[in-house]
């Protein structure tokens, strides 16, 4: 019985694993992207396992998890927002440092409100999540 409840819930926590990846991708191209333009733009920047990972995510909600239309769309957005505003450092037209570290800091402050207010709010914090999955 403890089995089946777990597999019941496993794509959730899955899901959640992979919005907290994007978070991390996210800040890694955000600090990368201060420091190295061209080492974003050729390495970091792999738009095949990006949508991949994207559309796994939305398959995983819609199919396993049968969430709400609206839920579902939500965290596509989130997903896709938390990768976006990691990406802005490097893409960002600056002149200088001090400019792309005003980018730097604007782009993680809506990071950091992003994953506070919807992947922890639905997922609970990383520790949490990774407790899950140790059981």
């Amino acid at each position: 019985m403890d089995l089946a409840n777990g597999l019941l819930i496993m794509p959730h926590y899955l899901s959640c694993l992979i919005s907290y990846f994007f978070f991390f991708y996210g800040v890694l191209l955000a600090v990368v992207g201060l420091f190295t333009r061209e080492l974003v733009a050729q390495v970091f920047l792999n738009w095949h396992i990006l949508i991949g990972t994207i559309f796994f995510q939305f398959l995983l909600q819609m199919f396993l998890n049968q969430s709400s239309q609206e839920q579902l769309l939500m965290t596509l957005a989130r997903d896709i927002a938390l990768w976006a505003f990691g990406m802005l450092p490097s893409i960002a037209p600056t002149s200088n440092f001090q400019e792309g570290l005003l980018v730097f800091v604007i782009s993680g402050f809506f990071m950091v409100g992003i994953l506070d207010s919807e992947v922890v709010k639905s997922c609970g914090t990383f520790e949490q999540l990774l407790e899950m999955f140790g059981r």
